[in-house]
């Protein structure tokens, strides 16, 4: 176990970018030209930036589209389908690609369902509605005279939270259930886990690799579906949440915690998804982290970011990722 560690300490820390999930048929053209400049992209020690394409609103044959356009340009392993991709282990199977599923916590069963996403939808309209009441019944003094109390008592106390327990109650979630798709697929499989338990759980498995999030509060997206967010006087600093899902307000892990999953499964590779900026992905690589994902450095305009920019952002990543490996080598902290 000690050689393993050793091991997992020296191992070089990957960047996986997540695509901004977003995408329509008529942006296609956007998400091929960004991501084909991600492609291109080498650090100095050869280092290569992995895709997870991850677009739950394009239709069977715009991922089939777009995966015959990336494929000849991303190593075999350094391009992986998100199961919420329309035909996901189908399309991946064809192109010999790596394959990504939720987590055991709060997603559909064996790929994404219509009454799944269905549920989901309505899941995050509700808690943005429940965060619109909240925020409205704490601005405003308790009505008086007989019918108000409870419904003020309702959006003052349970009209929220992280996440909201009203949400929570009425639309019970579903899980992935990891044993049966990794029975079924013989590929590259990894997952998104918010738990150490999810990532043991990921290890017994024989899982390649798992989302461990949220590590860090995210700094590149400012929640517009979010009713408290907009309800928020402009004179208040507004909690950043994350790019790929801006309704969830779930405290972060920290950094500790996700070196603490990497050092007990050396043998699965651990990302830190989830407010890892540059001078945290250095700081991730120096300290033994195999690997961080980001979706919002990259995309920080979702699909209508350029490819320069998507690029020019990667690169920092990638050079941040080799100064924390060098500091690894040279024995340094």
């Amino acid at each position: 176990l000690p050689a393993l560690v050793s091991l997992a300490a020296v191992a070089r820390c990957e960047l996986m970018v997540v695509s901004p999930g977003t995408a329509t048929a008529v942006s296609l053209d956007a998400l091929c030209a960004s991501c084909r400049a991600l492609a291109a992209l080498r650090s100095t020690s050869g280092a290569r930036v992995t895709l997870l394409l991850r677009e739950p609103d394009l239709e069977h044959e715009h991922i089939e589209s777009v995966v015959r356009d990336l494929a000849p340009l991303f190593a075999p392993d350094c391009l992986v389908l998100h199961e919420k991709c329309a035909g996901a282990r189908l399309v991946a199977s064809e192109h010999g690609l790596g394959v990504h599923v939720k987590s055991t916590l709060g997603c559909t069963g064996r790929g994404a369902t219509r009454t799944g996403e269905a549920l989901a939808w309505l899941r995050l309209r509700c808690h943005a509605m429940a965060q619109g009441l909240r925020s409205l019944a704490r601005g405003y003094p308790r009505p008086q005279g007989t019918g108000w109390g409870l419904p003020w008592a309702w959006c003052a106390r349970w009209g929220g939270g992280s996440p909201s327990l009203i949400v929570h109650r009425v639309l019970p979630r579903s899980t992935s259930d990891w044993t049966s798709v990794r029975a079924e697929w013989a590929a590259p499989l990894g997952a998104s886990a918010h738990s150490l338990d999810e990532v043991g759980l990921a290890a017994r498995l024989g899982l390649e690799w798992v989302f461990l999030s949220p590590v860090l509060h995210s700094k590149y997206n400012h929640s517009k579906y979010s009713l408290e967010w907009a309800l928020q006087p402009a004179s208040i600093t507004k909690v950043f949440q994350p790019a790929s899902k801006p309704l969830d307000t779930r405290p972060h892990l920290g950094e500790e915690y996700l070196l603490r999953a990497q050092r007990t499964h050396p043998s699965l590779r651990v990302y830190a998804l989830g407010g890892v900026d540059p001078s945290a992905a250095t700081r991730l690589a120096a300290a033994g982290a195999r690997g961080v994902a980001v979706l919002g450095g990259i995309f920080p305009a979702g699909v209508e970011t350029t490819p320069e920019v998507a690029a020019d952002a990667a690169r920092e990543f990638l050079g941040a990722l080799e100064c924390g490996g060098d500091r690894v080598g040279a024995g340094g902290g």
